[in-house]
C-alpha cells in the first residue's frame, strides 16, 4: 500500500473536484465519507477503484447545505432590545445619586 501523505490528501481533492464538480469543502466532506466507508486513508486511485462508494459520497457531500444563522434581533445593524428586570433600574438610581453627591463634595 502506498504511504499517505498530505499530497496524497490534496491530490484527492483536486481529483474529486474535477470529476464530481465539488467545491473544495465539499471535496473535504467527500473524503471523510470515503475515508470512514473503506477504513482507511483514501487516495486519489479509490475514487476509479470504488465508483458506488465514491459516487454516493459526493453526492451526500454535495447535499449538505447549511441553512443560514439565525441573526438575534431585528436584523443587520439593529442591536438586539434588551429588556433590564427592576433591580438594574434601581442600581441606575443610585448610580446617579452618587454621582450628584460628589459634584457638590465639602472639597470645593
Amino acid at each position: 500500500m502506498a504511504k499517505w501523505s498530505i499530497a496524497s490528501y490534496n491530490r484527492f481533492l483536486g481529483r474529486s473536484m474535477t470529476r464530481y464538480g465539488l467545491e473544495r469543502k465539499q471535496a473535504a466532506q467527500m473524503y471523510r465519507e470515503m475515508r470512514g466507508k473503506l477504513g482507511k486513508p483514501a487516495f486519489r486511485a479509490d475514487i476509479k477503484n470504488h465508483p458506488r462508494i465514491a459516487k454516493k459520497a459526493s453526492e451526500r457531500a454535495l447535499a449538505k447545505v447549511h441553512p443560514p444563522r439565525k441573526i438575534i434581533g431585528g436584523g443587520p445593524g439593529k442591536p438586539p432590545e434588551i429588556e433590564l428586570p427592576e433591580e438594574f433600574e434601581e442600581l441606575e438610581d443610585f448610580d446617579q445619586e452618587a454621582e450628584s453627591s460628589e459634584e457638590g463634595g465639602m472639597y470645593e
